[in-house]
């Protein structure tokens, strides 16, 4: 699902018109991305957490080439909620999904 699908399925759920729905998403994610970048973390209850982690830089290099030096930066990790948990457990497995 994209964000524009996220949009449609919003609006249809919430009897919103698309604006307003489309208005109401980016006004979430703009939120969740302000509080990420402040350094705080987002828990959503029974979905999951999002918090911002620092990368540390890396060194690496094949041998006999010279070192690659990749810098530290910013991520951002997510852990499911127990709720999102069960929801992924009970979904069927097959190897066309994958």
């Amino acid at each position: 699902m994209n964000k524009r699908q996220l949009t449609t399925a919003y609006a249809q759920v919430r009897d919103r018109t698309p604006k307003e729905a489309a208005d109401d998403v980016d006004a979430l994610l703009d939120l969740i991305t302000d509080t990420l970048h402040a350094g705080d973390k987002v828990r959503i209850t029974g979905f999951g957490t999002f918090r911002p982690i620092l990368r540390a830089a890396r060194r690496k290099g094949a041998f006999g080439r010279p070192p690659i030096t990749s810098p530290a930066y910013w991520a951002v990790k997510f852990k499911q909620g127990a709720h999102l948990q069960r929801a992924m457990q009970t979904r069927p497995t097959s190897d066309e999904d994958a």
